[in-house]
């Protein structure tokens, strides 16, 4: 199948036919085989003959649409380029090692270099036509079509080359490229005689990408192309291909060479999406004023925005040429872009470079000869002659390197070539048809511009260079100061540079130079941000940020002034029955809940950082699952500390005994939190919820299943949450001022409720918009904050507000109803019927809201056993029993009644038992001998 591209080249072809030099014998492996001179055609652009725009805009004369500012730095650089192509061929010739060492081996190989150079104008015309011409010279003398020819070097223009190509396939000579990229030529079937010294568009597109989306020097992650041509377009598919592997996104938009509507389009789609790093892949210099001249209608420049250009765009001789306006679309598109370049390792290095020390030691004695060699243009004029001072006082342009190692490729294949002929018989259709080219993707040696080799893929050698041993750079543009006039220079600084260490298995990697530092737009060291312009963030909105931090702190007010009051009344009846070190965890298990909140409470546009924001979404499960289940563990132990204390037995129950529980669940909580902080940690992501327009959405999310974590935590809290309401539910006959099941009753169904309606309504308004969200949030955390202070504690200071205000209003009122109801048929105190312990607890009311010590308690111990013994007695004329109770036996019932007996050890009274274990059905005896002098 033929080449695309290469297709409307068969015209060509055709002719060749025509004329009979299509298949031709291997004329240059005959001549190979003969010794004679390897003659190389050179094709240099000595002039632009590409076209401006057309109609009243055209100026081909100004070279606005060319790579150069001017005919004069345009020739002054392809001198170099010839001079460093003749110096290579003198050093061949020669034999000369000061940069090829493998020289030394080829002093028995008779093959000399000769060649000329011509103008290929950047025309793939001008290239076809010239190497027509000297075939055509050869038929005229005689020879066969290709016998001037041995190889050809260059041209520089991709598309010269694909027109070059029909014919050096058919003349089965080799074309060697000095700095053309162009992906599409590395096709070996459609270009068969294709050969370059320097690695194709795919390898620099990838150590861009590298650069702008590994992290190397900056991770960019939504990047556009703005690409003319065949040139721009290799650069589309390595970013494409890139994208999973870093994690960017890309926009690639071709541009219609001096179109304005058609750069107003491909800008509009790059600020719609919101792209806010732009690459320019071109290699002309004209297409700069284009795009910044629509960017600047289109608010595109400027320190929201990083512009990166390919070399190719911007290379020295314009910049130490041109002159910008300040101020000028252009100038603020320079100022702090990025530059990347594949050029000769001179410009990189240039102490010690061998290639460079060389060129600066040339004879002046051979400017004559170089000046004779130079194309003249159709006047008859040379375009370009160098002073006798040129060697000395020029550096060596970009590419000159590398058109000294495609001479040096060409003659070193040579002679492997005449050596494989020479052994050939004489019957040249055993010469294979492409000897000489295959030799070159062969060669392998150390160049001007480095060590050189082809690449391979597996078994097959590709026509391109080995990119592993060729650096790439990346420069920052810097202004110059300005000149009185308004106009200003640009300097171009290496920042990093590219290189492939010998070691390495994973590629090359991108090193800052010592001392430097990337300035963008303004001079400041400070990366353009956002990376993509977003349409809506959908940020938290000020109002409801205010809002739930209100709520928040109204949760933790409550929570610090209770706090606070149970401090300074901690002697007091009520709150000392209720045992203050557990309401003062209640206390402070809300408060964790209620500053949870506060991690939820900011973002990007409150000035908060991507740090900050991760270190927010871990604290807040920690805040918030700690907090709500120290609440219910807090409650859990004061319950069961209450519950072994009435178990009808004299024993102490101190704190640290009743927090066993507790600490399993908090322990239990530690390790689960811990777990998920060190494996997948909530973490702030900002994510994309519409392209177009560009909309954003911020939350905290972990990378893998979240559902690992909370069904442990989940799990917690339902036990926590049941094991308290059952041990409220044991304890429900209790004086509320000790137990509060009632209160701990309404707060657990209270709190069930809210995650029964809360989270279903969290799961619907989360992922839509962000206000509505966090409202739920805020709502959650301030319910579950306050709710069990409110219920539990503050009953507590209603009833001290009314026992130490209004004592004298109730007195009447509370005498008359008894603390704890007694009256029920089946109470009993420890062996005492009800009507006789409702009568004897009024008696001794005092005894109750007074402070009680151990002698009050033994006098009070000893009128319950009196009135105990006086019931038995009464019990034993009802049933006629007279006989006496003996000193043994008063003694024994004295001891079981000071032990609290279980009811099984008193005949007399057989359900005892059960009303012993459940003694808080009337707990008052139980609570002020176990409990209040605990």
């Amino acid at each position: 199948m033929t080449h695309p591209r290469r297709a409307r080249y068969g015209a060509v072809a055709a002719l060749l036919l025509m004329a009979g030099i299509a298949n031709v014998p291997c004329a240059s492996a005959q001549n190979l085989r003969d010794g004679n001179a390897c003659r190389l055609v050179a094709f240099i652009p000595f002039s632009d003959s590409r076209e401006g725009l057309e109609g009243d805009q055209a100026n081909p004369n100004d070279f606005a649409y060319s790579a150069w500012p001017d005919q004069e730095t345009l020739a002054k650089a392809s001198f170099s380029l010839l001079a460093s192509a003749e110096m290579a061929k003198r050093h061949f010739n020669d034999r000369d090692t000061t940069i090829v060492k493998e020289l030394a081996d080829l002093q028995s190989c008779p093959i000399q270099l000769d060649g000329d150079y011509f103008d290929s104008a950047y025309s793939r015309t001008r290239v076809v036509d010239q190497i027509l011409k000297i075939q055509n010279e050869a038929v005229a003398a005689g020879k066969a079509p290709a016998a001037n020819i041995c190889g050809i070097i260059g041209p520089t223009d991709a598309e010269a080359h694909e027109g070059l190509s029909v014919l050096t396939e058919n003349l089965r000579v080799p074309q060697v490229a000095y700095s053309t990229i162009d992906h599409g030529l590395g096709d070996s079937d459609a270009f068969p005689y294709f050969a370059r010294v320097i690695p194709e568009g795919f390898d620099f597109a990838d150590t861009l990408t590298i650069a702008i989306t590994r992290g190397d020097i900056w991770k960019r992650e939504y990047v556009a192309i703005i690409y003319e041509d065949n040139y721009g377009e290799q650069f589309e598919d390595p970013l494409e291909d890139a994208e999973e592997d870093f994690d960017f996104a890309s926009i690639t938009e071709g541009y219609d060479e001096g179109s304005d509507e058609s750069m107003r389009e491909i800008l509009g789609v790059i600020k719609e999406d919101g792209y806010r790093t732009i690459i320019i892949a071109a290699n002309r210099y004209g297409i700069l004023d284009d795009i910044a001249r629509i960017a600047e209608e289109m608010e595109m420049l400027g320190e929201e925005y990083f512009w990166l250009i390919t070399g190719d765009a911007f290379p020295p001789a314009i910049r130490d040429k041109v002159k910008i306006e300040v101020d000028s679309p252009l100038d603020k598109l320079l100022n702090g872009a990025a530059l990347f370049t594949n050029y000769d390792p001179f410009h990189y290095r240039p102490d010690n470079d061998p290639f460079l020390a060389a060129w600066k030691a040339q004879d002046a004695s051979l400017i004559p000869a170089l000046n004779a060699k130079v194309p003249t243009d159709s006047n008859g004029d040379s375009y370009f002659e160098a002073g006798d001072d040129y060697f000395t006082q020029e550096i060596p342009t970009e590419w000159s390197s590398y058109i000294y190692d495609a001479v040096m490729a060409s003659a070193i294949a040579a002679c492997k070539a005449y050596e494989q002929a020479s052994s050939a018989t004489d019957d040249t259709s055993s010469t294979p048809k492409n000897l000489h080219h295959q030799s070159i993707l062969q060669s392998e040696f150390q160049g001007a511009s480095g060590p050189l080799k082809f690449a391979r893929d597996g078994e097959e050698t590709l026509t391109s260079r080995d990119a592993t041993d060729v650096s790439f750079g990346l420069h920052n543009l810097r202004p110059l100061q300005a000149d009185s006039d308004g106009m200003r220079r640009y300097e171009s600084v290496l920042t990093h540079l590219y290189t492939t260490p010998v070691d390495a298995d994973d590629g090359g990697r991108w090193t800052l130079e010592d001392g430097q530092e990337f300035l963008f737009f303004g001079q400041t060291n400070v990366e353009p941000m956002p990376l993509r312009t977003v349409s809506d963030f959908h940020y938290l909105s000020k109002p409801v940020q205010t809002a739930g931090i209100i709520l928040a702190s109204v949760a933790l007010f409550v929570c610090l002034t209770t706090v606070l009051w149970v401090a300074v009344n901690s002697n007091e009846r009520e709150v000392k029955a209720s045992q203050p070190f557990f309401l003062y965890l209640v206390c402070f298990g809300s408060s964790l809940v209620a500053v949870s909140l506060f991690c939820l409470s900011f973002d990007e546009e409150k000035g908060w950082s991507q740090d900050q924001l991760d270190k927010a979404c871990s604290a807040f499960p920690w805040l918030f699952m700690l907090g709500y289940l120290i609440t219910y563990c807090a409650l859990f132990s004061k319950l069961w500390r209450l519950s072994r204390v009435l178990q009808m037995r004299r024993q102490v129950v101190s704190v640290s005994n009743s927090l066993v529980p507790f600490c399993f669940v908090i322990v239990s909580t530690l390790i689960v939190l811990t777990t998920w902080q060190f494996n997948d940690p909530l973490r702030w992501k900002r994510e994309i919820i519409r392209e177009q327009p560009l909309e954003t959405f911020g939350e905290c999310v972990v990378d893998n299943n979240i559902l690992a974590y909370l069904v442990p935590l989940g799990f917690l809290i339902f036990l926590v949450i049941v094991t308290t309401a059952v041990m409220a539910w044991k304890l429900k006959h209790v004086q509320s001022n000790l137990a509060e099941s009632k209160w701990i009753f309404v707060g657990i169904l209270t709190q069930l409720q809210t995650w029964a309606i809360g989270i279903p309504i969290v799961i619907i308004t989360d992922d839509i918009s962000k206000d509505a969200g966090y409202v739920m949030y805020a709502a959650l955390t301030f319910m579950f904050s306050i709710t069990m202070v409110i219920f539990v504690i503050w009953p507590k200071m209603n009833a001290w507000a009314r026992e130490r205000y209004f004592a004298g209003a109730m007195q009447n009122q509370q005498q008359q109803v008894p603390r704890i109801n007694l009256t029920k048929p089946s109470t009993r105190v420890s062996g005492i019927d009800a009507s006789a312990a409702t009568t004897f607890m009024r008696s001794h009311e005092g005894l109750y809201s007074s402070a009680v010590n151990e002698s009050t308690l033994d006098a009070y111990e000893n009128e319950v056993m009196a009135l105990r013994q006086q019931q038995q007695q009464q019990q034993r004329r009802h049933n006629q029993v007279d006989k006496p109770i003996s000193k043994s036996e008063e003694m024994s019932q004295s001891l079981d009644l000071k032990r609290y007996p279980d009811a099984n050890d008193d005949p007399q009274h057989p359900n005892d038992k059960r009303e012993a274990q459940t003694c808080e059905h009337s707990a008052v005896v139980c609570f002020f001998n176990k409990f209040i002098i605990i």
